[in-house]
């Protein structure tokens, strides 16, 4: 995917008087650059787009199909919403369309950035600085999640992707420019300057700027981007300021985190305490309640960790809060290289209960695994209150998943207007097929596959749609819209009626199903029918 390269008129201008670039219109340009750098904005931004012109199950169909195109990122997600992270649906969730159904389109819209961006961050593991970074901004968005579900005014979700966006600029540098980042440290360990100045005088822009037009570029809303923005103490102490809520939370958190880094065991405690009282008109706690977050949210990031089998042991900053967390300490941390103790928290594993219980997503090419999986989770939504959409769009997540194929659509039977339209899919170009297919089951004289199959309630198995025989057979709708080689249409019955179909295709010739697993998508199908049957 092709990044827009256009920039805000501020950042694209060059200074007075020079041909030099703007340095962060040059740090922007080397971003860009780097081979990974696409791939991760192309999921940051699909995942950001607006979707609420759509009805929810659209809008959750979507962002399913956004995660789905990529296999890794799917499973991550899955794991992590069966760890005990997510610990009240442990052991339910195999598709990521029943994880928008049981956790909300906003938990697994803003789980599915931070696996992103976590994900991404991570990829040099032997960067300790960059380790480190990741962790720490991990923690604060963990943290303000929990104080913003103590506070009614804060979105908790908004203020765990604010939390976590606030250093977002220092970790593009750490990353993408790691010498840079060398000085930085040098002038600030060395010189012992401010790391703001250090900053400044290294990059010609702040760790903000960065952060502001990279997060510009992945289309996070303003509001959001209004955030990353430190307030002073000035700020703070004007009572004719008006401050929002979500942007006090999330300077208090960042301002938090120096502490963290930068104060003495034997200070911090102090330190917190005055944080608390600059901030006392925005957040609402008790230094005793700080701390007790403070080690929840340490707790969280392990089994967050744990899920992701992601190592936690060189990082300072996690050694320094776990310390913290534990009562003061000898302070080894300030001059720790890494290969030490902490003496605090140890890394633990879940134990053999918490593992069985836990959805294991099956291998890649385990079509039977992921159909019978997908059949026990709907039985197991079945035994609640559900609704036949989010049983539909689930099985049909699971078909897509099973038979690895280039769409799946779920088409709905428009009795009044005798018509079957596409509703929701996965796939290819699946927003266009929504929108424009749809095809009459009553016109006078059709004749094609489609409608065949339909009015006998037979499937409808096509190995090669392009041999000439079967050109006169299919309809010219097909051809205009979708015209894959090979699909499978298998009409949904109720009491002898057509109510829906599944279709699911590929660009290749072949059959596009077993016969081992037509049979198992018969079982699929039937769930779907025994839900409406149960609902009616």
């Amino acid at each position: 995917m092709e990044l827009d390269k256009t920039q805000p008129e501020s950042l694209a201008r060059v200074g007075h008087g020079s041909e030099q670039p703007d340095p962060l219109e040059k740090a922007l340009h080397r971003i860009r650059c780097t081979n990974d750098f696409p791939t991760i904005s192309r999921y940051v931004i699909e995942i950001n787009q607006k979707l609420s012109e759509h009805a929810i199950h659209s809008s959750a169909s979507e962002l399913a199909n956004i995660i789905l195109k990529d296999y890794a990122l799917t499973n991550k997600l899955l794991k992590l919403v069966n760890s005990a992270f997510y610990g009240f649906v442990a052991g339910k969730v195999g598709t990521v369309t029943r994880a928008v159904v049981l956790l909300g389109y906003d938990n697994v819209r803003l789980a599915a950035v931070s696996l992103v961006l976590f994900e991404h961050f991570k990829g040099r593991t032997a960067a300790r600085d960059l380790k480190n970074a990741s962790l720490s901004s991990f923690w604060c968005g963990l943290i303000a999640r929990e104080i913003a579900k103590m506070q009614y005014l804060i979105d908790p979700e908004e203020a765990f992707i604010c939390a976590l966006l606030h250093r977002l600029g220092k970790l593009l540098v750490i990353y993408h420019m790691p010498e840079m980042y060398r000085e930085i440290k040098y002038r600030v360990v060395q010189q012992h300057a401010k790391e703001t100045k250090a900053v400044q005088e290294t990059l010609g822009f702040s760790y903000r700027a960065l952060g502001v037009a990279v997060a510009r570029q992945w289309n996070f809303p303003e509001r959001i981007i209004k955030t990353m923005a430190a307030l002073s103490a000035d700020d703070l102490e004007d009572k004719r300021k008006s401050i929002e809520p979500l942007c006090a939370l999330s300077s208090f958190i960042n301002a938090l985190c120096r502490v963290i880094d930068e104060v003495r065991a034997d200070r911090r405690g102090e330190a917190m305490e005055n944080l608390l009282q600059r901030y006392h008109r925005y957040v609402l706690l008790s230094p005793r309640q700080l701390e007790t977050v403070m080690a929840s949210c340490l707790d969280a990031l392990y089994k967050h960790a744990d899920a992701l089998q992601f190592s936690v042991d060189e990082s300072q900053f996690l050694r320094r809060l776990a310390g913290n967390c534990s009562g003061p300490n000898d302070e080894q941390d300030e001059t720790d290289d890494g290969r030490k103790d902490s003496g605090g928290p140890s890394f633990r594993l879940a134990d053999e209960a918490d593992i069985n219980s836990c959805v294991r997503p099956p291998e890649k090419d385990d079509t039977l695994g992921i159909i019978m999986c997908g059949i026990q989770e709907i039985s197991g939504a079945m035994m609640g209150d559900y609704d036949i959409n989010d049983i539909a769009l689930t099985s049909l997540e699971i078909i897509y998943r099973a038979l690895q194929c280039t769409r799946a659509v779920l088409f709905i039977n428009e009795s009044r207007k005798k018509t079957m339209e596409a509703r929701f899919g996965y796939g290819e170009g699946i927003q266009r097929i929504v929108e424009k297919v749809k095809f009459d089951i009553d016109l006078p004289g059709a004749d094609d596959l489609f409608v065949r199959s339909i009015h006998s309630g037979k499937d409808l198995i096509v190995e090669d749609s392009h041999i000439p025989e079967l050109h006169p057979l299919i309809p010219s709708w097909y051809r205009s819209h979708i015209d894959a080689r090979a699909f499978v249409f298998l009409p949904i019955l109720y009491q002898k009626i057509c109510v829906g179909a599944y279709y699911a295709d590929s660009d290749f010739t072949g059959p596009p199903v077993s016969a081992q697993d037509h049979k198992y998508l018969a079982m699929l199908r039937n769930q779907l029918i025994l839900a409406i049957r149960m609902k009616r």
